[in-house]
């Protein structure tokens, strides 16, 4: 039986379309005097094997197109993934935003005085093309300060403003990303992965569901508030019907030594003595991510922040004994501003999802301010 898309789809390749188009010309003892290159029902014969070949490939893409896609199989992307994401789950692809700076302006003695006008072209580090979209008065005794300019096109800022064009004698002083407004720094149109997580979050693995509304679930974390994250498994070892054992974590990994005993006594308290319910604690697993990330200079420290706080936020709330998927850590760097690549990606020296394995698992980062600063090689440029 298939279990998989790519045995289900188990098409012939060239050289088996070859053999069944050739079988049915035996079939009919069609007489084949001349079978060298050039011959006509040579000709028609590769021809009609391309164009078979080429149909079942369409079809097999198509195929594919349907589906999300995992680990080990392909599956939409593009522009099928985002029709695949409206009409399945309800999520549209976030689009590219634009990006806006504070800039303030200064003239040289000399020169000016000069109205800046809403259009007046500005350019960034990047190379990247920005306009006034508020002005004032400039002359060299009255710099002009704290005015908006909004950039050509939508995505990510990656640099910051430095000169501004046509306007003699007159530099920038000063240049910030807005800290106001959404997003603050402009934005990329949302890649395939960050779009492929959001559809497999959208309905929860039914393998899971027990953890999110059980009862002992509620108990736990009503006996301590330490608890963030639990894990139910059935306990085989006891071979009883209603034993199961509920795996603690909190936000920064493991709960506190004496947490357990505390949920314990909580849940005997309330159980029903059908059931028998072991509590324990979770063990940290360290997550060390590694890889190379070209950013551009001037956003470097703001790029290394964003993705920390984007990482942090992850592994928090990962599931006990589940994965560290790489597709997070790739949002978390290419989502950041001014971050243009990220190549060599690894997760514990792995360049794949890491597993936490046993069950009792939870991800803690290599270090609880600068995971990703402190690990991943920076190439500012």
């Amino acid at each position: 039986m298939a279990t998989t898309l790519l045995e289900l789809l188990d098409f012939p390749d060239r050289d088996g379309i070859r053999q069944i188009i050739l079988d049915q010309l035996l079939t009919v003892n069609l007489p084949i005097t001349d079978w060298s290159s050039g011959a006509v029902v040579r000709t028609m014969f590769e021809v009609d094997a391309a164009v078979t070949l080429d149909l079942v490939d369409a079809i097999t893409e198509m195929v594919y197109s349907g589906y999300l896609g995992t680990a080990d199989e392909k599956g939409a992307s593009g522009d099928w993934l985002t029709t695949l994401a409206h009409g399945w789950y309800g999520l549209d692809r976030f689009p590219a935003a634009v990006a806006y700076q504070t800039i303030s302006l200064v003239c040289a003695p000399g020169y000016g005085p000069y109205n800046i006008t809403a259009g007046t072209e500005c350019l960034a580090t990047d190379g990247s093309r920005y306009f006034v979209a508020s002005g004032g008065s400039l002359s060299s005794g009255s710099p002009l300060t704290n005015i908006d300019a909004v950039a050509e096109g939508p995505g990510a800022a990656r640099g910051l403003i430095t000169s501004v064009v046509a306007l003699p004698g007159v530099s920038v002083s000063g240049a910030a990303i807005k800290t106001l407004g959404v997003p603050l720094y402009g934005r990329d149109e949302e890649r395939d992965a960050s779009l492929l997580k959001r559809c497999n979050d959208r309905w929860p693995d039914l393998d899971a569901t027990l953890t999110g509304d059980d009862r002992v679930v509620k108990w736990a974390k009503a006996a301590s508030a330490e608890v963030t994250r639990t894990r139910l498994d059935v306990d085989t070892a006891l071979g009883h019907e209603g034993a199961v054992i509920l795996t603690l974590a909190g936000s920064g990994g493991a709960v506190s030594a004496g947490v357990p005993a505390i949920v314990q006594a909580y849940v005997d308290a309330r159980a029903p003595i059908t059931d028998l319910i072991t509590v324990q604690n979770s063990h940290p697993e360290t997550i060390i991510a590694g890889g190379t990330v070209t950013v551009s200079a001037s956003l470097l420290t703001q790029a290394q922040q964003h993705a920390d706080a984007q990482w942090l936020a992850y592994l928090g709330a990962a599931q006990i004994g589940d994965k560290v998927e790489v597709a997070r850590l790739i949002q978390a760097l290419m989502d950041s501003p001014g971050v243009t690549d990220f190549v060599g990606w690894t997760i514990n020296g792995v360049p794949a999802n890491f597993p936490l394995s046993d069950g009792t698992r939870v991800a803690v980062p290599s270090d609880p301010l600068h995971p990703l600063t402190n690990t991943l090689t920076w190439n500012a440029v």
